[in-house]
Formats: structure tokens, sequence, C-alpha cells
């Protein structure tokens, strides 16, 4: 963890303590692979849905909680108990936003989701203005999205099934047009749709 004041000492917030505990956690769990994206490394894991390997991760969560809020340097250092909780608690929940992605109700079990995570840290460049591979935004109809585009490998792809939507048929040929544009043989692919129904609320 790091903080402005430098009273938390144990590395930057993107690789701080609980980097090192989404490993070792996920890791008993799910099989984690490195890919290489403009030099950071990007963690490809499994959803969890089982609330047993939900149990596991935040048992794990309590223990290093209550193990670095009493043992960081920052604790002796702060004025007081008030301004350390303060200090603590926001630099402790920025390390552990990487777990949200990781957690899903059972009931979506049958996605058997994998996802993508990167972690923005501070200075990292996608923040920078004007930045071409920067952030992107797109409004959606509830809110507004934020992406990092991803420039990665070829990745062994050979089939995509495409989601309960308003328009399945234009969906798929867009996700034709997205593949052979980004350097894939479709012939070879096979592209689906699903066959649950498209529902709005």
């Amino acid at each position: 963890m790091s903080c402005s004041s430098g009273k938390c000492s144990k590395g930057p917030v993107d690789e701080g303590p609980a980097c090192a505990l989404l490993r070792r956690t996920v890791a008993r769990e799910v099989r984690m692979r490195e890919l290489v994206h403009s030099g950071s490394p990007i963690s490809l894991v499994r959803v969890q849905y089982d609330t047993a390997d939900h149990a596991i991760m935040f048992d794990d969560i309590l223990e290093w909680t209550e193990k670095f809020f009493l043992e960081l340097e920052g604790r002796k250092n702060s004025p007081t108990v008030e301004k350390w909780t303060e200090e603590f608690c926001f630099y402790w929940l920025t390390n552990l936003a990487a777990f949200a992605p990781l957690i899903k109700n059972p009931a979506f079990q049958d996605e058997r989701e994998w996802r993508l995570i990167y972690q923005l840290g501070p200075n990292d460049p996608h923040l920078r203005p004007k930045n071409p591979r920067g952030l992107k935004f797109r409004q959606r109809q509830s809110m507004m999205s934020r992406h990092i585009p991803l420039h990665l490998k070829t990745l062994p792809v050979t089939g995509v099934l495409v989601g309960p939507c308003r328009h399945p048929c234009m969906s798929k040929a867009a996700v034709a047009d997205l593949l052979s544009t980004s350097g894939f043989n479709t012939s070879a692919i096979n592209i689906q749709s699903t066959e649950v129904p498209y529902r709005t609320v």
C-alpha cells in the first residue's frame, strides 16, 4: 500500500497487499494467465459463483484487514486513530476493488464467465490526456461506462456466443466483422446466438 502522506509503505496502490492476497486466494480455485498489454500484466481469471469459495475469500480479506490495520507503520505515525482509520480504509478498499469482478451470484453459474482484470495505477499511461489508447467512454441505457481498449496478441478463439440482444442477426454480423478486422479467420470460428430471450425492465 502507498499513501500520499507516506504512512503506508508496502508498495504502490495497484501492487499492494491485496494484489498478493488476490493471487494467493484465487490461485487455489482458478487458473491464472499473464498476457502482455503495453508492458503491464493482465490477469485472466474465472468468475467464482460458489458461495463456499466466496466465504474463503472473505475470510482471508477479514484476516488481512485486521493484520494490516494493526501492523502497518502508518498506525504508529498517525496523530489519531480516527485519522489512521480514514486513511487506511481509503487505500485498503482501493486495493480490494480488484476482488469485485471475481464474484457473482450462483444464479449466473451457467455463464461460466472468465474476465480480464486490469488495474489502473495512479500514473497509468491510459489516464494521460489525449492518449489515443487511453480510457474510452460509452453512453449506455442506464449509465455512462468507461473501458480500456485492449491490444492483445491473437487469442485462440474457437467460438463466440452472442448474448441476448434486440437484433441478434445484426450482432452476429458485427461480431464476424470485428473478428475479421482483428485478423481472425472467421470461417474457423463458430458464431452463434444464445437461445435466452432478450428482455428489458
